[in-house]
């Protein structure tokens, strides 16, 4: 083996005209036995002047070193780290301030070196993909234990490299291999002084990796028309790759989709076309080059949308005959969705009545009335093809006593043809009744008359009442008790007797202010006078007394109605007994 060889770099040119030229040459010292010494000396050399500055060593391009140009523009570099093979040697100057920059030719130093063995072993044959996968490569040589490492290839690519150990030994592990056949080789790298070298080919065989999936569903249960999505989870059953491919998901065997897993693994789909009921969900894994195919399944139960129905009433508490406003209003309990149909009113478990819901979820109800006391209502809203039934919580409807009585003092009377009387009407509150009643007497029979002597109208704000009817036979109030006075005139004198009943009508006014107030008194007189004139008026013009009933048994109805909106009536029936007149 050969020592201390110099290679000598040398450099030359000039500059002419602003241009330097430059010719680069080195002594032959090639090839060199693998570690052994080998210096490298460069010469730059300039036309005027010697060029200063460093150069750089490369190999192939790489740097191996520097070297500072002397007074002479010569470097030098030794090393012995060049490994056993070919070797491209050039030496870049970079220039200064007189030489532009240059770089040398290309100089081939071959490095010889001892030869070299290398074996190869893949383990476990065949495989799983993505499953660990061990590859081991021993070099060897007759001149000693070669030092460096191992580069494991499969079909032309790099799956890893390992040092070789102190015994020529290399190892490493595997697990990024998908399914396939491939031609694995181990490449020994060389050294400084052992040659590279190659195993023999190993076939590898790799099989498809088993998939795991799992399939999960929001929501579960789920309403109808709820939208419903489905997730896939696809993962290496051995290992942490993630596969790739198409999920395909059915319900009850129909088909509802597909979708792509993504970089994770995962697939969603969704759907709102589920009918109510169990649905059995399959989602099956395609299978790729890699994987193969395996499926999932669940139950996903879909019912109807619920919902939520309350109940009002209007006014609570009502009073008896008061017409009550019932209100329910219904809510679903998915978004977005409004419950279709009607509600039925329950008293307990008597149906009041139904109403359709609008377009806001509300139905409205009125009750003309209902009985006194509590009553227990309810809305209901029976289940469709969509939304579920649901009860309100019951609403306790009071309804109170409101009310009033009417009681004439007598219910039977008996009247000479022409004549009148007066009755005592009692108007009476039950419970808490404080308004107002209006009386009217009704089916009164030809020239009689029903008159309330203060009025129609009785208000009820401080208890009961009493009032005065006077029940009037004859066209003419009073003209009864005018013909059977003591100032009649003597038969057959009819109109004597009108002009004598005129002249007494203001006496009775006056005899009147003695026995009661005087407001009173001028009152009473001034009806008379109407009446007296009314008289006078038929007299002269006709020459008749005023129209008189007829003899007969009669039925007058006496009846009472409350002022406002509650649908209440009385009514009491009077028998009037018309005898003939005593004139007659």
């Amino acid at each position: 083996m050969l020592a201390g060889i110099s290679c000598i770099y040398m450099s030359g040119g000039r500059r002419d005209s602003g241009m330097t030229h430059h010719s680069l040459h080195i002594l032959h010292c090639s090839p060199t036995p693998g570690g052994s010494p080998l210096t490298f000396t460069a010469h730059v050399i300039g036309n005027c002047n010697v060029p200063t500055g460093t150069v750089t060593f490369l190999d192939g391009g790489k740097p191996i070193g520097t070297g500072i140009l002397d007074g002479s523009g010569i470097t030098t570099l030794t090393t012995s780290l060049l490994v056993v093979g070919n070797h491209d040697i050039t030496v870049s100057y970079p220039g200064d301030f007189n030489f532009q920059p240059n770089t040398s030719p290309i100089y081939v130093q071959v490095i010889t070196g001892d030869p070299t063995t290398t074996t190869l072993s893949v383990s476990p044959n065949p495989a799983i993909a993505y499953s660990p996968i061990a590859f081991s490569s021993k070099v060897s040589s007759q001149y000693g234990t070669p030092s460096g490492s191992v580069s494991f290839l499969a079909g032309g690519a790099t799956l890893a490299t390992a040092p070789l150990n102190s015994s020529g030994g290399a190892s490493t592990t595997v697990g990024t291999i998908g399914a396939g056949i491939y031609n694995v080789v181990a490449n020994y790298t060389a050294d400084t002084r052992f040659q590279p070298s190659s195993s023999s080919t190993v076939r590898e065989v790799v099989n498809g990796a088993n998939s795991v999936t799992r399939l999960t569903a929001s929501p579960n249960p789920a309403a109808v028309t709820q939208s419903v999505t489905f997730s896939v989870m696809v993962r290496d059953a051995q290992g942490s790759v993630d596969p790739t491919g198409t999920v395909s998901f059915s319900s009850d065997g129909a088909a509802i989709g597909t979708a792509t897993l993504n970089t994770g693994g995962v697939a969603t789909i969704s759907t709102s076309s589920l009918t109510v009921g169990a649905h059995h969900i399959v989602a099956t894994y395609a299978g790729s080059a890699d994987f193969n195919t395996s499926s999932a399944s669940l139950t996903e139960n879909v019912g109807l949308i619920g919902t939520q129905l309350s109940l009002t009433a209007s006014p609570n508490p009502a009073d008896t005959g008061q017409t009550i406003t019932l209100t329910a209003r219904i809510s679903a309990a998915l978004t977005g969705m409004m419950p279709f149909g009607d509600i039925t009113i329950l008293d307990g478990t008597t149906a009041l009545g139904t109403a359709a819901l609008n377009d806001q979820g509300i139905a409205t109800l009125s009750i003309p009335s209902l009985s006194d006391g509590t009553h227990s209502l309810t809305a209901v809203y029976a289940a469709n093809a969509c939304f579920g039934g649901s009860i309100s919580p019951a609403v306790d409807e009071v309804v109170q006593a409101y009310d009033f009585s009417i009681a004439p003092s007598n219910t039977s009377v008996s009247l000479p043809s022409g004549d009148y009387t007066k009755l005592n009407f009692t108007v009476a509150p039950i419970g808490g009744f404080t308004g107002s009643v209006n009386l009217s007497c009704t089916e009164a029979p030809d020239h009689t008359q029903c008159i309330f002597l203060k009025g129609s109208i009785v208000s009820l704000d401080h208890g009961a009442q009493t009032v005065q009817v006077a029940i009037n036979i004859s066209d003419v109030y009073g003209y009864g008790q005018f013909e059977s006075s003591a100032f009649s005139p003597p038969a057959g004198k009819g109109h004597a007797k009108t002009w004598l009943a005129l002249a007494l009508f203001p006496g009775l006014g006056f005899l009147g202010s003695f026995r009661k107030r005087r407001l009173k008194a001028l009152h009473r007189m001034a009806i008379l006078c109407a009446l007296a004139a009314t008289l006078l008026s038929m007299q002269a013009c006709t020459g008749k007394l005023p129209g008189e009933t007829p003899p007969g048994t009669y039925q007058l109805q006496l009846s009472g109605t409350p002022n406002g909106a509650i649908s209440i009536q009385h009514s009491v029936s009077l028998t009037l007994v018309v005898t003939p007149s005593s004139k007659e």
